[in-house]
Order: C-alpha cells, then sequence, then structure tokens
C-alpha cells in the first residue's frame, strides 16, 4: 500500500510538473519593418499587440511557463512582456535594433526569465539612446542565461544587459559579447550581505567578452554579491573611474579564466567593497593606465552599501598582474598610485601563486593596510622605475640572460628589476625563475635591427646601474639570444661604503637604525646588505652595528667594491 501511494503521489508531482510548462512556444517574428505573432490554440491567457515592428505581449498565467521563441530581424523593432510568472525566452537567431525609446528587449514580468541562446544561432541586440529603460536587455526580475548560441549586444542609452534582481550565467551559455555600453557591459540589482544566496551576479560557465563600456564590465550594485565559479571572461575598461568585475559586498572567484584590460585612469580590475575571495581560477589583469589598480578590496564609507570591509583573502589560484602608470591627482586632492594589489584592511594568502610587475617611478606592488598574513602559496613582485607598456606593440624578441655584480653571479633577485631598452624607452623586463639564468621578452613596434641594451634597478638602494652584455645584441622579431645553458651574461658594478646601509652618503645613527629594524624584521625601504655586513662575516646582526660603532668614532671609513674586501 505505501509503495502504491508513493507511486501515485510521485505520478501527480510528475504531472504537475509537466503542466507547469507549456509544450509549444509562443512564436514571435521580425521581418523588416513588421512582426507576426502566432500563439499556440491551446494558449488562452496570452494576448499581443503588434504595431509596425513593435510587439508587447501580456501574459496572465500564474501556474504556467511559457516560452517566447524571438527570431528575424528588424532595424525598427522592440518586444515587451507583461505577466506575473516566470517564463522561458528563446533568442532563436534575432537581430533587433530599436533606433528610438529605450529597450529594444523589456521582461516585465518581476519573476525568473531562461534566457536560451539557441544552439548554432547568433541574436544580436541594440537599443536606442532615448527612453525610460536601463539597458538594451532589460528585466524586472532575474535572469538564467544559458544555451550554446551567441548573443551580440550594445547599449546605447545605459547598460548593455540589466536586471533589477540577480543574473545567473549557466553553465550551458554559449557567448555573450557586449560590444559597447554608455554605462556598464552587465548590471544586477541589489543584494544584502546578511542574504548573499540573493540578487546578485554568478557565471558558472560560457564565454562573455565586454568592451568599449563607459563604466563598468560586469557590476552587482548595491550590496550586490559576485560569483565566478566557471567559463572564461575578457573585459577591457577605458572609461576613468571604471572597474572590469565589481562586487559591493561580496566577490568570490572559485574557477574560470579571467583577462581584464584596464586603460581608464583611476579604475580597478577587481574590487569589491566588502571581502573579496579567490580560491581557484587563472587570473589576467594588465593595468595601463596612471592611478589605477589591478585588484581593490576597499573599505567603504558610503552609507548607500556594505561598510567596514577591505578584506582580501586568496586561498588559491593563478594571479598575474601588471601594471604600469603614473600616480593621479584626484578632483578632491588626494593622490592615486598605480598598484597591483590594494588592501585597505586584511589581506591573507593561504594558497595560490600571485605574480605581480609594477612598472614605472610612482607605482606600488602591494600596500596593505591592515594586516599582511602568508601561510601559504607563492608571491614574486617585480619593481622597476621604468614606464613601460608593450601589449599594443606588434612585434617581440627573446632573451636568454645571467647577471653579475662585480665579477660574481647574481642568486637572489628578489629586490632587482632588469630592464631591456630600444634606444631609451623600456620595451621588456627579464624574469628569473631559477638563478642560472632569466628569460626576457623584448618588445617593439617594428623590424628593424636596432640595438637593444639592459640596466638594473636595486629596489632595496634606489639606484639604477647600466648593464654590459658579453655580446652585441640587436632586435629581430621572433629571435632568440643566448640559451639556458649560454645565457648573455650581463655585468655590473656597485661600489658602497660599508657601513653606510641607507646609502645616503654618510655612516652615522642612522644606518645603526637600518640594521636594527632589519634585526627584528622590519628592513626598511633603502637597505645595502652588503654595507650592512660592516665586519665582513657574511652576516648582518649586532657584530655590525657594533663594527659600525667604532667607524662613526674612529672616522676610519673607506670605500670598498664588494663585500669580500678587507676591513
Amino acid at each position: 500500500m505505501k509503495t502504491s501511494l508513493f507511486l501515485l503521489a510521485f505520478g501527480l508531482c510528475a504531472a504537475m510538473q509537466a503542466q507547469d510548462t507549456a509544450t509549444e512556444p509562443i512564436e514571435i517574428f521580425y521581418e523588416g519593418t513588421t512582426a507576426t505573432v502566432t500563439i499556440p490554440a491551446s494558449i488562452t491567457d496570452v494576448t499581443y499587440i503588434v504595431n509596425g515592428a513593435d510587439v508587447q505581449i501580456s501574459s496572465a498565467t500564474t501556474t504556467t511557463e511559457y516560452t517566447y521563441s524571438v527570431s528575424g530581424t528588424s532595424t525598427n523593432g522592440s518586444l515587451l512582456i507583461n505577466g506575473q510568472y516566470k517564463m522561458i525566452l528563446e533568442l532563436a537567431g534575432v537581430n533587433l535594433t530599436k533606433p528610438n525609446g529605450g529597450a529594444v528587449i523589456d521582461v516585465e514580468c518581476g519573476k525568473r526569465t531562461d534566457l536560451v541562446l539557441k544552439e548554432g544561432t547568433v541574436n544580436t541586440l541594440k537599443d536606442s539612446e532615448f527612453g525610460a529603460q536601463k539597458s538594451a536587455l532589460y528585466f524586472k526580475g532575474h535572469a538564467e542565461f544559458k544555451g550554446g548560441g551567441t548573443l551580440n549586444i550594445t547599449g546605447k542609452l545605459k547598460h548593455a544587459i540589466c536586471a533589477k534582481e540577480e543574473i545567473e550565467l549557466k553553465s550551458s551559455l554559449g557567448t555573450i559579447n557586449v560590444l559597447g555600453a554608455v554605462s556598464d557591459g552587465i548590471h544586477c540589482g541589489r543584494g544584502n550581505i546578511t542574504t548573499p544566496e540573493h540578487n546578485y551576479f554568478q557565471m558558472d560557465g560560457g564565454t562573455v567578452n565586454i568592451t568599449n563600456v563607459g563604466s563598468d564590465g560586469i557590476d552587482s550594485d548595491d550590496y550586490g554579491n559576485t560569483t565566478i565559479n566557471g567559463g572564461a571572461i575578457s573585459i577591457n575598461v577605458s572609461a576613468e573611474k571604471s572597474d572590469g568585475i565589481k562586487a559591493d559586498s561580496l566577490l568570490t572567484i572559485n574557477d574560470g579564466d579571467i583577462n581584464i584590460n584596464v586603460l581608464g585612469r583611476d579604475s580597478e580590475g577587481l574590487i569589491s567593497c566588502y571581502r573579496t575571495t579567490i580560491n581557484g581560477g587563472n587570473i589576467n589583469i594588465i593595468v595601463t593606465a596612471d592611478g589605477s589598480k589591478g585588484i581593490k578590496a576597499k573599505q567603504e564609507t558610503d552609507q548607500s552599501t556594505v561598510l567596514n570591509g577591505g578584506f582580501l583573502d586568496i586561498t588559491g589560484g593563478s594571479i598575474d598582474i601588471y601594471v604600469t602608470g603614473n600616480s593621479y591627482l584626484k578632483a578632491n586632492g588626494n593622490t592615486s598610485n598605480c598598484m597591483d594589489i590594494s588592501v585597505d584592511a586584511d589581506l591573507t594568502q593561504s594558497g595560490g601563486d600571485i605574480h605581480l610587475v609594477a612598472m614605472g617611478p610612482e607605482t606600488k606592488g602591494m600596500n596593505v593596510k591592515g594586516t599582511n598574513t602568508k601561510t601559504a602559496g607563492t608571491l614574486k613582485v617585480i619593481r622597476g622605475p621604468w614606464l613601460m607598456d608593450p601589449f599594443d606593440l606588434e612585434f617581440g624578441m627573446t632573451a636568454y640572460v645571467r647577471v653579475y655584480k662585480n665579477g660574481e653571479p647574481v642568486t637572489d633577485y628578489s629586490n632587482l628589476a632588469i630592464g631591456a631598452f630600444v634606444g631609451t624607452e623600456c620595451m621588456g623586463i627579464a624574469e628569473f625563475d631559477q638563478a642560472e639564468w632569466g628569460l626576457a621578452r623584448i618588445h617593439y613596434d617594428c623590424t628593424d635591427d636596432d640595438p637593444v641594451s639592459f640596466k638594473l634597478f636595486d629596489n632595496s638602494i634606489g639606484r639604477e646601474f647600466e648593464l654590459t652584455a658579453d655580446r652585441d645584441i640587436f632586435f629581430e622579431s621572433e629571435g632568440v639570444v643566448g640559451m639556458p645553458s649560454s645565457p648573455v651574461r650581463l655585468d655590473y658594478e656597485m661600489t658602497f661604503t660599508p657601513g653606510d646601509v641607507n646609502m645616503d652618503g654618510l655612516v652615522n645613527v642612522a644606518d645603526i637604525t637600518a640594521i636594527a629594524y632589519h634585526i627584528f624584521g622590519t628592513t626598511p625601504a633603502t637597505f645595502n646588505s652588503d654595507a650592512a655586513d660592516a665586519n665582513n662575516d657574511g652576516l648582518i646582526n649586532v657584530a655590525d652595528i657594533t663594527a659600525i660603532s667604532y667607524m662613526i668614532f674612529s672616522q676610519s671609513v673607506k670605500p670598498r667594491t664588494n663585500s669580500l674586501d678587507p676591513q
């Protein structure tokens, strides 16, 4: 009896589920200046009005999930759907432009809409720069994007895609290309820090390409959360004060490939106003604008959003950030520096691989205002004083190099930057993943065989050195100079005064203070470790403080060229 009751209940549930979704779609077809709506005879609670190629549909259902299939082409068409129940909107090869009047497709049902890009179709939407709606494709409720087709969309009024509530991109999604927007590429409405499951942007798969936007690439607005679980994202933001991916509360990246180019001043690649958590994925951010940042964990002060945040947690994934540019003077008089990572509160790294490059005299690799805790993972920072933007240069070549200081091979590159120059312009930097050799990728805007030279900058002492190569090097497109087994030898000489730890030309109490800070774990920004080893025993400790004290009192200080010279 129990089994029979269970089967009966199961059958009733299945039947109710089947009744909830209509099997035949409502078809909307556009052809030039006209449109045709075809409603199956079984559907009696949906009405429509067609005015030229403008279609208005009203649904009175509160029980059945209807499918609206849209296809055809019109340069003066639109679609407005009113209703009180969830629905499926299938784009099945539609090309719509609305030259006036707002959104080209406006879904006003206020519930969940499944936006399906039909497999194998290309769909194009472009709205008007006049009207009342916020985007070319607008949802009063929340939208779930799926299906293997392609959507090309341009927002001439404000956003390209906007939902008043949340937006989800499902794992079955094909491709969304945002070709332009006056404001955000993708924008969704309010979220709440205490209920993060509601009102959010979430991406589980598919491909999203966003370019030519006037504000943010992807924006989850006031209290909104953003979660990336998979897929591929490519975003170019060129407007001032714009962001690649923005969350007004929580930004979480669990997987996926994210590529962001920041071209606008005082902008960010990734930004959250409460907490950013990176658990996985491949993140690549290029910043080439004054005062902009790769990742910003912001502590918001505006009462309209989440307060007391500014946290960044990294547990996994691969993060590559390149920044170059000058500082930027804001309208309020504050100065914003170019920076790979800026954290207003605390940063915690318990995994992941972080690779940061900061090029320019005013750039910074990382700035953490609160506590910076690293328990696992890798962190590599390259900091150079030369402005370098090689990413729009067509040609490149490779050089394998090794650096020698005062005749001895360099083994620690943690405070060094090695730049490759054509003329006076820096065209590449060398990366050293092992002590034996480094790899320099050199970029140039022509194939001329111009000479290539190298410079070294020591961040620990703030000095630049010319490097002498053991052979003549000329630029050759896709050429290779040196090999890992026989790299180009780059030599430089560095003279210093034993005891002049801060490289100010004097040996005094300030140098003793610098060593004391170093011993207790806070190495000053300018710190010559060779000069700090005042007694030449290979160690930096209290004995060197004693030796410098004797130097100060005896004034018996002489220059030497390396740490092996006798006292």
